[in-house]
């Protein structure tokens, strides 16, 4: 096969007081020189800000913006929209975190002339709750996570909802009882 592949990323991110902004893109390049119809460009641009406040809290949280092109006439075009916040409250004294995640995705795909051949939306939501135990048990930490997510077909005008639920059981292995 006559392929090249080429691709370039750039990440930039500053700290303005509590703040990490960060900002981010790619662009990549895929080209068969044999089936032109293959040929591919896929762009991605990324927005996020972490804010560390008091030792209570936190807030991590992004958007970001991914689109696919090729030749209209055989591969069409999809494009991808994500985006999440998730707040983290901590209790430092009771060993406590607290993680609620909300989460959006949607995706649209279109061939030639318009026509669709992909349009989801997906909705995440859910979190953590965790808790280290006190004193010699410090090197023990018990975990509960879970989310409802919601799966949206405009194109079938259908919905799929799923909940998931997990616990963990986390032992430090080496952990010195009594430090």
């Amino acid at each position: 096969p006559d392929q090249r592949d080429v691709g370039a990323n750039l990440s930039v991110t500053r700290q303005v007081g509590k703040v990490a902004l960060s900002l981010g893109g790619s662009r990549d390049w895929f080209r068969n020189n044999n089936l032109t119809g293959q040929n591919v460009i896929t762009s991605s641009v990324l927005v996020g800000a972490n804010w560390s406040g008091p030792a209570y809290f936190q807030l991590n949280s992004n958007f970001s913006v991914n689109w696919v092109a090729g030749d209209k006439s055989t591969v069409g075009g999809t494009r991808s929209i994500s985006g999440y916040v998730q707040p983290t409250f901590i209790w430092q004294r009771a060993n406590v975190q607290v993680a609620p995640l909300i989460s959006v995705n949607t995706m649209r795909t279109e061939l030639t002339m318009g026509l669709l051949t992909n349009d989801m939306l997906t909705g995440q939501y859910g979190g953590r709750v965790s808790w280290t135990m006190p004193r010699d048990l410090k090197f023990s930490t018990l975990s509960m996570e879970g989310d409802l997510t919601r799966n949206r077909n405009n194109l079938t005008n259908t919905e799929v909802r799923d909940v998931q639920v997990l616990g963990v059981w986390t032992l430090v292995w080496g952990r010195k009882i009594g430090l």
